[in-house]
């Protein structure tokens, strides 16, 4: 945490009045044709009171005064009004076009950056989904100045615990924006030692409902991720009607002259967290000065990236580079100094350039800190924690830099995680029969392309389990089947989890269609009743994997329908009873999947290892923006790379990697006092070696 001083803003404010009042850099002769680099700015129109035109403007009269070779030239499109897709393509194919500027909404985003991706075409956004920034991110087009929401989640959550408020709930929007917080809320809570009671996604109409659902006695403080200043002035309203007596702590989309505007007096007290300029830059008290009011929500990144497009477009013309490299190139430099977003700095970094040097500059939000080798957003954005009174924002605080929050660029990624299982070295004085055979049951629960990833997970584990000596007759394949003839299937017969990877569907046996069962004749095929069911007996391993989705208690079946906790806890007890295994291993891949396994302790046998625990999602991975689908999932590739690598790895050792390697979500496992030694159990025995 870093509190500024009202003497060092005062110190800056008298430091960068001057700066940017007079913009004093280099004039052109009247004579003089600058070359244009158009830029496409795709913003909203009228959104949270923002005039995008004022800072667009500013940017562009400071880039006149610093140079005589260029100047930015806008097409300004209102992403609430145009055909998205048709406009998106046709940037993204448009070679006059030398960047793209926008989204503010990260769904509108998501299409945008899936055009020009396919084109390279560099793009400039400040949204913050993590999703989106995970997708995109490593293909070096698109350059985030923002951290995700990843971080916003981390700094909410981290200030609850400042205010000592042990039990947290969310209330997020069930869009890409909420998706963030609903994913990453549980962990961080847990990693920051709190406890997480409920989370709800909701949709406009169904706001009042969810909001009392997670709003319940005893919950300390509600972490608010509404999409709209619309949704976050519903919210202030409930709150006020209902009589919670927690806190309310909101996202940056709250963060809004129209909040204040619409609710009046009831804004006051209201606070969040928000992405803002460092303080120290100046720009906001510049802007101040200038404008009459702070900047809002996403006006310093914008400034940013029209300033670093015509950088980036100066080099790439110098050095002889395409634009994508050259702005790798410059981002990738330490930053130097603050307030170099003026005329006057800016005026010093083109001359660089045009000595053929590559300058460090930092812009008008802080410092442009990237890591270009991996990811492509910045490392570090400021933070304020902002409270509504008396008709205005006033910041209580900032957070910035590494002291006070773990990088979003580097936590999508390889979070160090700090609550793991512990094990006792011990039997639980089971019996068991000697090892006679194998079986194996493998479940993808849910159809239709864009669940690609479930399916190419199952056909994965099943070719791993041939290659290991499994054969068809002692594997029970149950699967959608949709997607090797799906018509957005660009090579028919053919799915892969990794690109140009071998052909998962090659002599697959499919033994069951998911259309064909329901969850209770799914229980009938484990239990051995009837043809084509798992056969296995007192002396048999069974291994039972399922990919899908999951929701509290129950895991997904296809779109309408769920295996509930209660169902799979009565099938298995029914399995230990009737002597329907030896030892049984379930891995599973879902979302609070942690909620079923946990209905199944004391069954003897049986160990569960789940992608997330009760409270948490798991997460997929590895986007393909040509099929426009997540391939697979993060839990199930590194159990694939771990099993490929080591079939007779210790479970204990299993864990640990799924557990480390697995983001977002704590790999958990169920069930070991009643099963064995998770040290001295090795996954051998559950691989029928050839």
């Amino acid at each position: 945490m870093k509190r500024i001083s009202k003497w060092y803003l005062a110190f800056i404010c008298m430091l960068f009045l001057n700066a940017c009042s007079d913009d004093k850099g280099d004039s052109m002769s009247p004579e003089t044709e600058r070359e244009k680099v158009k830029l496409a700015v795709i913003l909203p129109q009228d959104q949270n009171g923002t005039d995008w035109n004022r800072v667009l403007n500013w940017v562009k009269q400071n880039i006149q005064q610093a140079n005589r070779r260029i100047e930015p030239e806008y097409e300004f499109y209102d992403e609430n009004t145009v055909d998205l897709e048709t406009v998106a393509k046709e940037l993204a194919n448009r070679e006059d076009i030398a960047a793209v500027i926008g989204c503010f909404h990260s769904a509108n985003t998501k299409i945008v950056a899936s055009k020009c991706a396919r084109s390279y075409k560099p793009m400039f956004t400040f949204s913050t989904s993590e999703e989106l920034q995970r997708a995109f991110g490593q293909r070096g087009f698109l350059w985030c100045l923002a951290e995700s929401d990843i971080t916003q989640s981390e700094l909410l959550l981290a200030k609850a615990e400042r205010y000592q408020m042990k039990r947290v709930s969310l209330l997020a929007s069930s869009d890409i924006y909420g998706k963030t917080f609903q994913d990453w809320f549980a962990f961080q809570a847990v990693e920051l030692g709190l406890k997480p009671v409920g989370v709800a996604s909701f949709l406009p109409e169904d706001l009042p409902d969810k909001f009392r659902s997670v709003a319940i006695e005893g919950v300390d403080c509600l972490i608010c991720a509404p999409s709209t200043v619309k949704e976050a002035c519903r919210i202030v309203e409930l709150y006020r009607e209902s009589g919670f007596k927690g806190r309310l702590l909101f996202s940056d989309i709250a963060y809004s002259s129209e909040l204040i505007k619409t609710l009046g007096g009831k804004s006051n007290g209201i606070e969040g967290i928000a992405d803002v300029s460092d303080p120290t830059t100046g720009f906001d008290v510049s802007y101040q000065a200038k404008f009459g009011e702070k900047p809002l929500l996403g006006e310093s990144a914008v400034y940013d990236a029209v300033m670093v497009a015509c950088y980036a477009s100066q080099y790439a013309t110098v050095q002889g580079m395409e634009m994508n490299e050259a702005i790798a190139t410059l981002l990738n430099l330490e930053p130097e100094g603050k307030g170099m977003w003026t005329a006057g700095s800016m005026s010093r970094v083109f001359e660089s350039i045009e000595r053929g040097e590559t300058p460090a500059f930092s812009g008008a939000s802080g410092n442009l800190d990237f890591s270009t080798d991996h990811y492509t957003s910045v490392l570090y954005s400021s933070y304020a924690h902002w409270m509504a009174y008396e008709g205005r924002f006033i910041h209580l605080d900032y957070d910035n830099r590494s002291e006070s929050h773990t990088s979003s660029a580097y936590a999508a990624w390889e979070w160090n995680k700090q609550f793991s299982q512990q094990f006792e070295d011990t039997e639980p004085g089971l019996a068991y029969p000697s090892l006679e055979g194998h079986w194996a049951v493998i479940v993808a629960a849910s159809k239709g392309w864009i669940n690609y990833r479930h399916q190419a997970d199952a056909l994965a584990f099943y070719q791993l389990l041939k290659r290991k000596g499994y054969d068809d007759d002692h594997i029970i394949l149950i699967m959608a089947d949709d997607l090797a003839k799906h018509v957005n299937n660009p090579e028919p017969g053919v799915i892969r989890r990794v690109p140009d990877g071998e052909n998962l569907y090659r002599n697959v046996q499919v033994d069951h269609l998911l259309s064909t069962l329901s969850p209770e004749q799914l229980s009938d095929i484990l239990l051995g009743k009837g043809p084509g069911t798992l056969g296995s007996e007192t002396g048999d391993n069974v291994l039972f994997f399922w990919s899908g989705h999951g929701s509290k208690g129950e895991w997904m079946w296809g779109e309408d329908d769920a295996v509930t906790a209660e169902l799979v806890s009565e099938t298995f007890r029914k399995m230990a009873s009737e002597k329907k295994f030896r030892k049984m291993l379930c891995l599973i891949e879902t979302c609070y999947s942690g909620s079923v396994a946990e209905k199944c302790v004391g069954i003897p046998g049986l160990l569960m290892i789940t992608a997330a625990n009760g409270n948490e999602t798991s997460k997929a991975d590895r986007f393909n923006n040509d099929l426009g689908v997540w391939m697979t999932n993060r839990f199930t590739s590194v159990l694939l790379d771990r099993i490929g690598k080591n079939p007779e790895i210790p479970l204990r050792d299993l864990y640990t990697s799924l557990f480390q390697q697995t983001l977002g979500s704590h790999v958990s496992v169920y069930n070991a006092d009643f099963y064995g030694s998770v040290y001295r159990n090795s996954l051998r025995e559950y691989m029928a070696f050839p």
